[in-house]
């Protein structure tokens, strides 16, 4: 089994692991007294709708397989660059759809990091909220096999795991909570114009330029 491991939390983006099912993805960023998870869902792009396949492909493809077969391969890929790129060349970025943040109590630290510290996250070292000490046999993992990622700690004389994975059939981002008292806010991104409830279950974050709507 194949899998990454690491034995302090991810201080940025880059050491977070990520999750991913083809349509919604989650970085997973592993903390031991507020855990973030950094969602995006595949509605939530810069720019609008764009039909970008090259009209000169259907009628280059004949040319281009002779290419090859002749052993031409410059040529081809010269024909490639030019008939086959999309048009234009330029993407559009995905964009974060929200933040989801867990925070945590123990004995040793009974009060949750407040809400106005976690409110910009994006850009930070997060180092700075890690307790000075209380931590013990902290590790965090993703198995490459199966996609799930995985947090274990002891905090305070507390141990804490946490498991989560990213479904494609059910579509939905499953996280497993063990441990200590907990509570989640959620801190919607910069497209993100609208949040609303519609049971005791679900939310609904709708940004500008949503093709469909994505619940949580």
């Amino acid at each position: 089994m194949r899998r990454l491991w690491y034995d302090r939390p991810a201080r940025n983006w880059n050491e977070a692991l990520p999750l991913g099912n083809g349509f919604m993805g989650a970085m997973c960023f592993g903390g031991t007294l507020a855990d973030r998870f950094q969602l995006n869902d595949d509605t939530v792009w810069s720019g609008g709708c764009i039909d970008r396949v090259n009209p000169d492909a259907r009628a280059a493809i004949p040319r281009l397989r002779e290419l090859i077969r002749l052993g031409r391969i410059r040529e081809a890929e010269d024909l490639a660059e030019a008939a086959f790129a999309a048009t234009p060349e330029g993407q559009r970025a995905y964009q974060p759809l929200c933040d989801l943040v867990f925070q945590f109590r123990t004995p040793g630290h009974p009060k949750p990091v407040i809400p106005y510290v976690l409110n910009n996250l994006c850009g930070q070292d997060l180092s700075w909220l890690e307790p000075r000490d209380g931590v013990e046999g902290y590790r965090r993992s993703l198995t490459l096999d199966n996609g799930v990622h995985d947090v274990r700690y002891t905090l305070d004389g507390v141990a804490f795991r946490r498991t989560s994975f990213l479904s494609c059939p059910a579509r939905v981002l499953v996280i497993r909570l063990e441990g200590g008292p907990w509570r989640a806010m959620l801190r919607r991104a910069g497209l993100v114009t609208r949040h609303g409830r519609i049971d005791e279950r679900t939310l609904l974050l709708e940004a500008v330029r949503f093709a469909r709507q994505a619940a949580l």
